[in-house]
């Protein structure tokens, strides 16, 4: 009778160190060491399957298992640690794969990661949750899960699809947790749009900052709101502050680990990250066709999920040893990887998630720092007071007109408030050319954002030299469309953008490309320069979005602080969502009031 040797059969075994008739006497009843028959090879791997076990410790899932189940349990993603002699995964994904092998608890953890996960694509409002709001103002239920979502983790990461107002879930969480000391990174097109978004939706004041690079940082800070390009400029007084808040908005803006910027806010080798209570990134674009991207980011937010950035590379990048050294460029497990971003504290929902929620077109005002174009707006505002005295003679006539029901009389005063808006317009052309051409790298940096997300892109102009230069921006990647085009070359234009998906940007003029053609391959427009004629601008949009279309056309104006454009565009905004209520759209072809009443009511 032969005994069998367990170190032999087995090689090595995690958690069990005896010999195999010890192991066996101890379930039948043999005393150990007794002598045993040497079952069959068929008897050995039934027994060692009867080993193999799942169980949850020391924060993650770990496999007790024979050598002989080694191979499949390496395949399916787990790692080796020598130390104790074991396979580890904290990737729940992994894990999942042997929930039938799972113990109670570790079927238990398994469970709660699936709710994490379900409760990140929440779109429903979170019950028994008040969340402040400004008066007249209210969030979309998607928005109300979201904050309270955020509100609940100390690490959050907000990827909600472009246009669905990551920006309000943010500013709902200050709301909610009145924090005290708060810092939001952003690029330097949006500062002045977060201090806008600020002020209309916080409950309570707050001392709100926008820094610039010339200045001193602020002393007894509230809410500072900085651009990315400064951060290592301020890197010691960032960190001099505990604060209570920290938001960065296109946190793919450091997705370098090298970057200045980067190590300025999420630290590195030589320097820590700065310290804050809560923590909340957003990106419309959290995972990209580079994962390895994304590592500088959730090694920040969950430093223990995301403790190993070769692991990470191996596992999401399809790292592959060239002979030059290692390639992270590449792509794997990617749904696995958005699960386990999902578990650890990304909230994502994309627009088709949500879209009963949505409008049919949410317009949103885009207000650019404008330090650089300071002397070309005040040359424009005396400009405009020129006009100002006629512009509101002429809208008194065509109100009078209005109220006295003449329709005669109320189509020759809009005829002369319209010629009267062109004659203004020609002569205001050149500051207006000058203030166009000067926003065109703000144009460009916007819509390459906007690209990342995936999406096509058409953007609207008045000058042929900002269409011109934009597409230029974008070479091969982008079409146009202009009047003393050929109609051949019109009709390729479009066909390319609406059916090649290498096609990203169209870039139109408003009268040109503002009638006659379809451009819904894209639900996002972008108006690099302003129409002061509300028709002209709703049939640009409509180029996007037909009337009984499903889905949502985000549509973004940029504008100058201070300018012109940046004074009327709210107004614009507001007649052109009162004239879409109306069928017959009565009004569309009045001017907007850019010089009389409405203008001054604006600027005060």
């Amino acid at each position: 009778m032969e005994t069998l040797d367990f170190t032999k059969s087995l090689g090595y075994e995690q958690r069990v160190f005896f010999t195999l008739p010890f192991a066996v006497s101890a379930r039948i009843g043999i005393a150990p060491g007794a002598g045993f028959p040497k079952p069959s090879q068929t008897a050995q791997r039934a027994f060692l399957f009867q080993t193999m076990k799942l169980v949850y410790e020391n924060n993650r899932w770990e496999m007790v298992s024979s050598f002989d189940e080694k191979d499949e349990i390496k395949e399916a993603g787990f790692r080796w640690e020598p130390a104790k002699k074991r396979w580890i995964t904290t990737v729940p994904g992994i894990a999942e794969k042997f929930r039938d092998k799972a113990d109670e608890n570790a079927a238990s953890e398994l469970d709660k990661v699936g709710e994490k996960i379900e409760m990140s694509r929440s779109a429903e409002i979170a019950h028994g949750v008040e969340i402040p709001v400004p008066d007249g103002k209210t969030y979309f239920p998607y928005q109300h899960a979201g904050i309270a979502f955020a509100c609940n983790r100390e690490s959050t990461f907000i990827g909600d699809e472009m246009g669905l107002g990551k920006t309000i879930q943010a500013i709902g969480v200050i709301n909610q947790t009145n924090p005290e000391k708060v810092l939001i990174v952003c690029p330097a097109t949006l500062k002045l749009n977060w201090k806008k978004e600020l002020e209309r939706w916080l409950v309570k004041p707050y001392r709100i900052h926008v820094l610039n690079s010339g200045e001193a940082f602020p002393v007894n800070v509230e809410i500072v709101v900085m651009n990315y390009d400064i951060a290592a400029k301020f890197a010691k007084e960032l960190r001099a502050v505990n604060w209570d808040l920290f938001v960065a908005d296109e946190a793919h803006y450091m997705k370098n680990p090298k970057a200045q910027r980067t190590m300025a806010l999420l630290g590195g080798k030589a320097a820590k990250p700065i310290q804050a209570a809560k923590k909340i990134l957003l990106t419309g674009t959290p995972i990209t066709n580079r994962p390895i991207e994304i590592y500088p980011l959730v090694s920040f937010l969950w430093p223990s999920v995301f403790s190993n950035m070769w692991h990470f590379a191996k596992r999401y990048c399809a790292a592959v040893n060239t002979g030059w050294g290692w390639d992270f460029s590449g792509a794997s497990n990617l749904d696995e990887l958005q699960d386990l971003l999902r578990a650890s504290g990304m909230i994502r929902r994309l627009k088709a998630d949500v879209l009963k929620e949505l409008p049919p077109k949410t317009r949103q005002v885009v207000v650019l720092p404008s330090d650089s174009v300071s002397g070309l707006i005040k040359k424009e505002t005396e400009q405009a007071k020129k006009f100002e005295g006629e512009m509101k003679r002429l809208r008194a006539a065509v109100r009078s007109a209005k109220e006295q029901r003449d329709e005669s009389a109320y189509k020759a005063a809009i005829g002369q408030l319209r010629q009267a808006n062109n004659i203004a317009f020609t002569e205001m052309a050149a500051i207006r050319k000058e203030l166009a051409i000067a926003k065109i790298p703000f144009a460009v940096e916007y819509v390459k954002n906007m690209v990342e997300e995936g999406e096509k892109v058409v953007v609207m102009a008045h000058h042929r030299e900002v269409v011109d230069q934009l597409q230029a921006e974008f070479g091969l990647s982008a079409v146009k469309l202009y009047g003393g085009m050929s109609e051949v070359e019109k009709s390729a234009n479009v066909d390319r953008f609406q059916n090649d998906p290498s096609c990203k940007v169209f870039i139109g003029s408003i009268h040109a490309a503002g009638v006659g053609i379809t451009l819904t391959a894209a639900q996002k427009m972008l108006f690099a320069e302003l129409d002061w004629t509300p028709a002209n601008m709703l049939q640009a949009e409509d180029r996007i979005h037909r009337i009984g279309q499903e889905g949502n056309a985000l549509i973004q104006q940029l504008v100058f602080d201070g300018s012109l454009d940046a004074k009327m565009a709210e107004t614009l905004v507001r007649k052109m969502e009162v004239i879409e209520k109306a069928l017959d759209r009565t009004d569309a072809d009045e001017p907007i009031e850019v010089f009389g009443e409405e203008f001054e009511e604006i600027e005060n």
